[in-house]
């Protein structure tokens, strides 16, 4: 849905805003975001990486896609903290979460706080991960 959507919106040549709504969501019992925590869950970052490279010539919208996936990046890393589950991705998902740190830290969008654990995950990861397992404990 996510990569569809992207694709249509991408190549529209104008959008317009109106107030109804006709989207209606359903939420789908056998959706991988409805079961145990595991790998299929990053499979959305691929998704991600196809829409970082398909905007990465327009600076602002390669921005907005950046703290995107640092944001994605960081739900899993939660929800991996919350589930005590799949704690071999924490690599991956602070290297994926650095990438885009000018951006990150840049933003107006995040909290000082925000950007103090990020700083805590990019210089000393291991204190942020030990914060992260005493805080889920």
């Amino acid at each position: 849905d996510e990569l569809f959507s992207f694709y249509i919106c991408s190549n529209s040549k104008e959008a317009v805003i109106i107030e109804n709504v006709f989207y209606n969501y359903i939420e789908n019992s056998d959706s991988v975001m409805n079961k145990n925590f595991s790998d299929k869950h990053f499979q959305a970052l691929s998704v991600m990486d196809i829409q970082l490279e398909k905007v990465k010539d327009n600076k602002e919208l390669y921005r907005l896609a950046s703290l995107c996936d640092a944001e994605r990046s960081n739900e899993l890393m939660w929800k991996m903290f919350d589930t005590k589950k799949m704690y071999h991705k924490f690599d991956f998902l602070r290297e994926r979460m650095l990438s885009h740190k000018k951006y990150y830290l840049k933003a107006k969008e995040y909290s000082l706080k925000d950007k103090v654990l990020y700083m805590i995950l990019w210089l000393m990861p291991k204190t942020y991960y030990k914060l992260k397992l005493k805080q889920n404990s």
